[in-house]
């Protein structure tokens, strides 16, 4: 079977942390990258889910309010930082 290449950009960290878990498996990256492509092509879907739904998003009033009671709790024990300090990492991680 010819062989071909695919060029990707990803993000540097990520690529040492996925190359570190692809040697834990015993796979190298181009291996890992031909599985994932195999299963795409077998199950003709992603083979798992994929959502535009952000982690806060809530369905119920109970989820709101479980939502809610972490965000006091996070705020009793201090776990809060300045939204400047927030924005200015946003603006530099993310370029936002």
């Amino acid at each position: 079977m010819a062989q071909t290449s695919i060029n990707i950009r990803t993000d540097e960290n990520l690529k040492v942390q996925f190359d570190s878990v692809c040697n834990e498996l015993g796979l190298n990256l181009s291996a890992a990258i031909n599985v994932f492509m195999r299963a795409v092509v077998r199950e003709r879907e992603i083979p798992f889910k994929i959502s535009a739904a952000p982690s806060f998003m809530v369905n119920t009033r109970e989820e709101l309010r479980a939502k809610i009671d972490e965000g006091l709790a996070d705020i009793e024990a201090g776990r809060v930082r300045p939204a400047e300090e927030v924005f200015r990492d946003l603006e530099e991680k993310y370029g936002l």
